[in-house]
């Protein structure tokens, strides 16, 4: 018989579509990054981008689309004027869970579910796809 080869490439986090907000209160594609940005990593937190790890121009991976419906209590913002969040069902996300947060895989986000924001407030999600 003939072999065949199968690649598979890991899960990635972020589409090249996504939003991200740097440390200069600034929105860019995540394909504009560099190393050594600094970018919105949790409720008002930012980190430096050290490494593209999952960055393949060639492959193409699985998406969810997270939308979401709230105001920003920060900036008085309605979020669902935003796009939606496009992540890999195994990327972790932050969710308020009773009094408390709780990380979980974006894929076990359900309508209903309370995203945590960049100001530590919740936001509802309003559909997954």
């Amino acid at each position: 018989g003939e072999a065949s080869t199968k690649r598979n490439f890991p899960n990635f986090c972020f589409s090249e579509n996504s939003i991200i907000e740097t440390e200069r209160d600034e929105t860019l594609p995540i394909s504009d990054l560099h190393i050594g940005d600094q970018v919105l990593v949790g409720p008002n937190v930012y980190d430096h981008v050290y490494s593209f790890g999952h960055r393949n121009n060639d492959s193409m991976g699985d998406y969810l689309q997270v939308h979401v419906h709230g105001t920003s209590t920060s900036t008085s913002t309605t979020l669902a004027a935003l796009p939606p969040l496009e992540v890999s069902p195994d990327h972790m996300v932050l969710l308020l869970v009773g009094e408390g947060r709780t990380f979980v895989p974006a894929s076990q986000l359900r309508v209903g579910s309370k995203l945590v924001q960049k100001d530590g407030n919740a936001t509802t999600v309003t559909k997954v796809v």
